[in-house]
């Protein structure tokens, strides 16, 4: 039984009179220990088991019946100390040092399960290198005597905060805001925005030469707001946007029918249009 849980046990009598009074005695046991007549030749034996006692008790029972005692019993408890210690860590579960620097253990207290201070029990298992880049984990541990272990850990992370960067050749990206862009099997694919009224489409046939497109779309809005574009598996591609008033693109125009217009369109792989959507709204953009 651990120490500092509850204990509890049952005994049942048989008694072949009827309405006899029963008792159950405790003879010379622990002043923790209580007996409770439950009814019909049934008893409770209960109590808080005390901390740090870890021993076996030996019980004397004796169970009377109209005064008459009609059978004695020896009965065991065996107690152990199951309270672990404490360890508590000064300082961040998670602690970053620059490589090269030195690490200084924060630090961390101990305590048993009386509170006694045991902080020369604790066992650091791990190590902090501080000459590489690494993610390290403490662990402080405790081994109690029954071979249970209290443990708590701590992370640390060795950084270089000195990186350089070495680059063959830098890449000028258009003039234009950039407002989307991936790749694809035939190259770069973007979107680019010349004005709030204005952007293109252009997939640029090689990565480091922004400087013409191969292929370009045009469009224009009283408003407009080209939102994503992808390339798909057949080679085509889908393109989104925004756009208030009509919408003209390549040779294209199309009538506005709300307040704000949404479109998703899809082009092959020489941008030529293979479908065009529209969902229109007559209230606000986040209506569509």
């Amino acid at each position: 039984m651990p120490t500092g849980h509850s204990y509890v046990d049952y005994f049942h009598v048989v008694t072949s009179k009827k309405d006899s009074d029963l008792s159950m005695v405790l003879l010379g046991g622990p002043t923790w220990l209580n007996i409770e007549r439950v009814g019909n030749g049934l008893f409770k034996l209960f109590g808080e088991v005390p901390l740090d006692i870890g021993e076996e008790i030996s019980l004397e029972i004796s169970f009377i019946e109209d005064g008459v005692t009609r059978k004695s019993i020896q009965h065991i408890i065996k107690t152990f100390d199951y309270s672990l210690p404490e360890i508590l860590k000064k300082g961040s579960d998670f602690i970053q040092v620059r490589i090269g620097q030195s690490y200084s253990e924060p630090g961390y207290f101990a305590k048993s399960a009386s509170g006694e201070d045991i902080n020369e029990s604790v066992q650091i298992d791990g190590s902090v290198d501080q000459a590489n880049v690494s993610l390290q984990t403490l662990n402080y541990k405790i081994v109690h005597s029954d071979g249970n272990f209290s443990q708590v850990s701590r992370t640390v992370q060795v950084i270089d905060s000195n990186y350089s960067i070495e680059a063959n050749e830098i890449i000028a990206f258009p003039e234009n805001t950039i407002k989307g862009f991936s790749s694809s099997s035939s190259g770069l694919i973007t979107l680019e925005e010349i004005s709030s009224m204005e952007s293109t489409f252009n997939r640029y046939k090689k990565y480091n030469d922004l400087s013409k497109p191969e292929l370009t779309l045009n469009f224009k809005a009283t408003k407009l707001n080209l939102h994503q574009c992808i390339s798909i598996d057949s080679g085509g591609y889908l393109l989104s946007g925004v756009f208030r008033g009509n919408l003209e693109f390549g040779q294209n125009l199309v009538v506005s029918k709300g307040n704000h217009d949404l479109f998703l369109m899809k082009l092959d792989s020489f941008f030529q249009i293979e479908w065009f959507r529209v969902i229109s709204s007559s209230s606000v953009l986040e209506n569509i």
